[in-house]
């Protein structure tokens, strides 16, 4: 059976349980694409697939999310001590605006914005890092999950497979259309994620 070749929206979310999710810098808006339009084919199978839950569920998406955690988690805590200076300053000048001589108030006026523009760079540098992180980790695993769901669909006779988009057109999926675990089960089997090692290097 000729399995048709699937145009997936590689959307995944790197931090949605960790501290990068916070409201210091804005969220990386989520591509979405139009779902899959459904073909009017008599007898047709079809599939549906959760591909953002799908590649946030593997262990590979797991271990992603781990390790991009462990590499932003201190820039990110950086950011918000800075901010929260930010505030502490600003608390300052406005209790002690009516005490401070006019050097010490504008000298803290200045503080105060070298920290704000201090902030905004560093959000700017974690934003774009964090963009282009993602845009690596998700050509990765989505070239992957593309071969996995377009193996699935040929050994179970899926001529379409439709994307659930969150918020998309789909009201109602039946359980034994949405291939979702399915195809994250396929793609551990397929991919692995090797544990490390707790032995020393060298050893005998």
């Amino acid at each position: 059976m000729r399995v048709m070749r699937l145009i997936l929206p590689l959307t995944f979310l790197l931090f949605c349980a960790g501290a990068l999710a916070a409201q210091t810098f804005e969220k990386v808006p989520e591509a979405q694409a139009k779902p899959a339009p459904v073909v009017a084919t008599t007898g047709a199978r079809i599939g549906a697939i959760n591909i953002q839950l799908a590649m946030n569920s593997t262990q590979e998406g797991r271990k992603v999310s781990e390790e991009l955690r462990a590499r932003f988690d201190p820039r990110q805590n950086e950011l918000e001590q800075l901010r929260q200076e930010v505030q502490d300053l600003e608390r300052q000048l406005e209790t002690q605006s009516r005490t401070l001589s006019v050097e010490a108030r504008n000298q803290l006026v200045r503080q105060i914005e070298r920290k704000r523009k201090q902030g905004q760079r560093l959000q700017e540098d974690l934003q774009e890092e964090i963009q282009q992180a993602q845009s690596d980790y998700i050509g990765a695993i989505g070239q992957k999950l593309q071969r996995v769901i377009n193996e699935y669909a040929q050994q179970n006779g899926l001529s379409v497979v439709l994307n659930l988009v969150p918020g998309g057109p789909a009201v109602y999926v039946a359980p034994g259309v949405d291939i979702t675990n399915e195809v994250i089960r396929l793609y551990d089997q397929i991919y692995p994620v090797q544990a490390a090692s707790s032995e020393p290097s060298g050893s005998n």
